[in-house]
């Protein structure tokens, strides 16, 4: 799981002012609410800046600090002397792992920055609703290797699939095909969870506007590592009636590379969970959050 996202805010948090037995009690309370308000202010300021990136350049926070930094430098610089020079995490993940847009790789003791095609972003992102005639592409997407993994392939989930594709009967969810310049290449699915829902997923309901819960897939295999996910995601979330002000999702604990793209796409952990039956009976899941900001 990433973490990197949130280390600003959590810095900020390991300065909360400690307990100062000279101070008066109405000031300390005073200071304690100041803290709380910048730490809120931070939070909201470091959430909408991720989102514009994510929209805007298809990049996350940690990967444009990174960047930023060896930019700023103009010269090689080893793995230790460049973490100084970050902002957002003094131990990004990314200096041991490529991105979607640059590959650093560690020669002796010094970087070697290799460009590699960046993402696109003046690709066009739609959806449409899945339809009878998608049903051979979504079969074959859902014996892909990669899906199997982790998703529920069971005949039961598949006979909701065909009972939408072929009747547009709406049991469990509604399907979405997602289109890159007209080329299908992903899958969303789409369910209504409501407030008074007595499980997990009614717990985190949003109690002043609508709640969707999300699955998402890229069938298509040479879309994958591009860093489409959190784009795509971000595309839908837009796509979706203003009237969703809440979007759950609730990747596999064991799905990393998931999870990584959920919080770049603007996700947060909330809880975790374990089913006691159906498919994924006794997997533990993460329950992932990201509210609509307000217009």
């Amino acid at each position: 799981m990433d973490h990197s996202e949130d280390t600003s805010a959590a810095t900020l948090e390991s300065t909360a002012p400690a307990a100062d037995p000279t101070v008066p009690e109405a000031v300390a309370k005073q200071r304690l609410r100041l803290w709380l308000k910048t730490l809120r202010c931070t939070t909201r300021i470091e959430n909408h800046l991720r989102q514009r990136l994510r929209t805007h350049f298809g990049i996350t926070l940690p990967q444009f600090d990174l960047l930023a930094a060896l930019d700023r430098a103009a010269r090689p610089m080893t793995m230790s002397e460049l973490s100084k020079y970050l902002l957002v995490s003094k131990d990004n993940p990314l200096l041991k792992r490529s991105s979607s847009q640059k590959i650093l790789n560690p020669t002796t003791s010094m970087l070697i920055l290799r460009t590699y095609p960046m993402i696109e972003t003046n690709k066009t992102i739609t959806f449409q609703k899945a339809i009878a005639d998608n049903k051979p592409m979504i079969q074959e997407w859902w014996s892909k290797p990669h899906v199997i993994k982790f998703w529920d392939n069971s005949r039961d989930m598949w006979n909701n699939i065909e009972q939408y594709l072929d009747s547009g009967i709406v049991d469990l969810f509604d399907y979405w095909i997602a289109y890159i310049n007209n080329i299908p290449f992903a899958l969303v699915m789409t369910s209504e969870i409501k407030p008074f829902q007595q499980d997990i997923y009614g717990k985190h309901a949003c109690k002043s506007g609508l709640t969707f819960s999300l699955d998402f897939m890229i069938g298509c295999e040479k879309h994958l590592g591009r860093g489409l996910a959190p784009l795509t995601l971000g595309k839908f979330i837009d796509f979706c009636s203003p009237e969703v002000k809440r979007f759950i999702i609730d990747p596999a604990h064991h799905n990393h590379r998931a999870i990584h793209a959920y919080y770049a796409a603007g996700f947060r952990k909330v809880d975790t969970f374990t089913p006691t039956g159906g498919f994924f009976s006794g997997i533990k899941h993460d329950l992932m959050i990201l509210d609509r900001r307000n217009p």
